[in-house]
This record gives C-alpha cells, structure tokens and sequence, in this order.
C-alpha cells in the first residue's frame, strides 16, 4: 500500500513538471478560455459622442437628437440581436432612402486613366454577408499604398478604426452646399485606409489633398460556400483581401449632424449614388436618378492630374484617385 501510494504521488509531480516544461499553462491557451464579454444591447441604450472636438463644430447636435432609423439607415445599428445585426427591415430602409442602383457610369474628361469601378454602387451583398446587406458605395481597387484624395473641400469630422466592421479605417469629410456646387450639406466616407490618417477633427481640407493610402483594412466578407469547398478541393488558401477603396456619399438638406463611436450619424440623411455626385446639376435623388436615359447615366467626372493641376479648370469636385495618363 504504501508503495502504490508512494509511485501515484511520484506520477502526479511529475506530470506537474511536464506541465510546466511543455507550456501547457501559457497565456494564450487561458486567453482563449476565458469567457466572452458580453456585447451591450445598442437598441435602447443612451447615445453619447465621444468627440469632444465636435462639439464646437459647425452644425454638430447631441447623438440622442437623431432619429434611431438613420443609425440603422447608415449600418451603424440593425433591428436584429443586440441592435446590432442588420436585417431585411434595415436594407429596405437604406433603399427607401437612396441606395438603390441606378445604372450611372462614370466617364473621365479627355478619356482619362483614373480607375475602375470593380463593385458597383447598391449591388446585392448577401452572399458576403452573414445577413441581408447593400453595398453603399462603390470600390475603386488599387494598388498598396495608392494615395487617396478629397474629393472637394471640406472638413474632417470623423476618423474611425472600425475594428468591429468591413469598413476598416476610415475617415469622413463634411462638405457645405457652396464647396461642392449641390443644394445639400455632403458627406464623404472614404474606407480601408492602409494607416490612420495624418489629422485631426475639425482640420480644413483642399480639393485633391492626400487623406491617406490606399489599403485593405477591415473584417472580411463571407466567402460563398462554392468558392470554399472548390478552395479547399485544390488545397488553396483563401488569397488576400485585394487593396481598394470604399467611397460613399451621404447627403442632407439641413446641416446638423453629429459623432459616434461607431461612426459619424447625419440629421435626416440620404444616401446617394456616388457618381451622381458629379453631375452638376440635379437629379441627385437615386429614384429619380435611375429615370435618366442611358446618355444621360453617362457621368463626366473632374480629376488631378499627375502634375497637380485639375481637369476641367476650374472643377470643384474631383475623382478621389489621380489620373494616370
């Protein structure tokens, strides 16, 4: 007995040491046991801006003065668990208030090299998605570090890191109705920032000033299950998310806005098709966008040159990418 007693007590101090010697207690294996935070539940909480900057700005109100919907129009709530998750509900509301497709293309003065347009405004992103979603703006895919430009004057009112979301870093400008030629107060998103960019909120920006570079910053989307099972077939890793910028246009007829954690929130606010923010005279309202003929779809879009002058002479509102040819 006291043998038997003796070696069980010799195995337990041993496996001790194995323990200890092998890393079985290291720090990554407890951090990823430890329970989950439980996420808050932003369907009735109390909005607050954690930008005290803002608060001086022009047109700046408190976050609880705007209407819930528009959170939900501009995805930065949902009507689904927590608050959080985005539902067909959300989409309809997003379509109702301007993001619908509408057929626009964009050409460039002088057939400019300036970019492609690889995933088009308002298209269905479902499949990306782990519920029904919109793409609310447009991707212009460059390489790496590509520098990306404002594209009319305006102010800085909103830089985000974005961890939670697809968006990735991103900052925002704020446009008034003299700097861009439109009857209503824009605002500029631009997504996926390879860096935080260089400013500071309430910063007075130029048309064609470097905001930052180009990156692919951001949660990735779903992959669809067919492109997985043939990936894994031929034993391929899924590749890289490709370097691009997300650019979007949200407009108001009034100028109160203000900021969130979770991004920046716009009185009474649309959405609107990004190259119909070029044209330079209205319709601007998607719907109404969308009943132009196929010539008038076709959208003359102003731009820098390389040598940093602007075509046309005298243009106001610019394509966010430099010309290369």
């Amino acid at each position: 007995m006291k043998k038997r007693a003796f070696l069980k007590l010799l195995s337990i101090f041993f496996s001790g040491l194995s323990l200890k010697f092998f890393g079985f207690q290291n720090l990554a294996y407890a951090e990823s046991h430890k329970k989950k935070k439980k996420m808050k539940d932003l369907s009735n909480m109390v909005i607050k801006s954690n930008c005290s900057k803002c608060e001086s700005m022009e047109g700046f109100i408190d976050p609880n003065l705007i209407d819930r919907k528009i959170y939900k129009m501009l995805h930065l709530m949902g009507s689904g668990k927590k608050g959080r998750q985005q539902t067909q509900e959300d989409v309809d509301l997003q379509k109702e208030r301007g993001a619908i497709e509408t057929g626009t293309k964009p050409v460039f003065y002088k057939n400019a090299n300036c970019g492609k347009i690889d995933e088009g405004w308002a298209i269905d992103y479902t499949p990306k998605r782990n519920n029904p979603a919109i793409h609310k703006g447009i991707d212009i895919p460059k390489p790496f570090g590509e520098p990306i430009l404002a594209v009319a004057d305006g102010t800085v009112i909103g830089i985000f890191e974005n961890a939670w979301s697809a968006k990735g870093i991103e900052i925002m400008l704020r446009h008034t109705p003299e700097q861009t030629g439109l009857p209503f107060w824009i605002y500029s998103q631009y997504t996926h920032f390879d860096s935080m960019p260089n400013f500071e909120i309430g910063q007075k920006v130029s048309m064609g000033e470097v905001l930052g570079s180009t990156g692919n910053t951001g949660k990735r989307g779903k992959e669809s299950e067919k492109k997985k099972k043939k990936r894994k077939k031929e034993n391929i890793k899924r590749p890289e998310r490709r370097p691009a910028l997300h650019f979007a246009i949200i407009y108001s007829e009034v100028p109160e806005w203000s900021s969130w954690k979770r991004g920046i929130v716009i009185k009474d606010s649309y959405w609107m098709d990004p190259l119909a923010f070029y044209r330079n005279k209205g319709p601007y309202i998607s719907q109404q966008v969308k009943k132009l003929s196929k010539k008038e779809k076709k959208i003359l879009i102003g731009y820098r040159k390389k040598d940093g002058n602007f075509v046309p002479n005298g243009t106001i509102k610019i394509w966010p990418y430099t010309s290369k040819s």
